[in-house]
C-alpha cells in the first residue's frame, strides 16, 4: 500500500510512460475519461486498464465517444443530437481514485483496493465544437489575460 500512485503529472502522459505506470500498479484496474457539462453534471467512460492499454494511442489522441445523454448542453445539443466525445486534457494532473470498499482479484492484487485512473477530459460535440465547463473556464482565463487592466491601489495611511 505504501507504493501506491495517486497522481500522474502531464510530463508522464505519453504512451510509453503510461503503459509502464499502469503495469507497475495492477491495483489500478480502470481508466475513466471524465467530462463536465456547463452546469456541472459529470459524464465518464470507464474502461478496463487492459483495453485502455491496447487502444491507448487512439484514446489519448481522439478520446472516446459517449451518447451525451447524461450531460446538459442547452442551445448546443439535444437528445437527438447528442454525439459527445471525451478528449483527455493532457495539460493537467491525472489522478487515481481508490475505492476502499472494493477489494479483490479484479485488480490482480488481492487485498488491495481497486483504483481508477481519472482523466479530466474536454467534451466535444459532433467532433467539431468543444463544450462544457472546462472550455468555459479556459475561455474565461484567456479573456482575463487579454483584457486585464492595471489596478491602481491608493493607500491612505490615516
Amino acid at each position: 500500500m505504501a507504493d501506491r500512485i495517486y497522481c500522474i503529472p502531464p510530463e508522464k502522459h505519453d504512451t510509453e510512460n503510461l503503459k509502464a505506470i499502469l503495469r507497475q500498479h495492477p491495483e489500478v484496474a480502470f481508466v475513466s475519461l471524465v467530462g463536465a457539462d456547463i452546469i456541472g453534471n459529470h459524464t465518464d467512460e470507464k474502461i478496463p486498464v487492459r483495453l485502455f492499454i491496447e487502444d491507448m494511442d487512439d484514446m489519448l489522441a481522439g478520446g472516446v465517444q459517449t451518447d451525451g445523454s447524461s450531460v446538459q448542453l442547452p442551445l448546443i445539443a439535444d437528445i437527438s443530437d447528442a454525439k459527445v466525445s471525451l478528449i483527455p486534457d493532457k495539460t493537467v494532473n491525472w489522478y487515481i481514485d481508490y475505492n476502499v470498499d472494493v477489494f479483490g482479484a479484479a485488480c490482480e492484487s488481492p487485498g488491495e483496493s481497486i483504483g481508477t485512473l481519472r482523466i479530466p477530459s474536454e467534451l466535444v460535440h459532433n467532433d467539431t465544437r468543444a463544450v462544457g465547463s472546462r472550455v468555459i473556464l479556459r475561455n474565461a482565463e484567456e479573456s482575463f489575460k487579454k483584457e486585464k487592466t492595471p489596478v491602481l491601489i491608493i493607500c491612505d495611511e490615516n
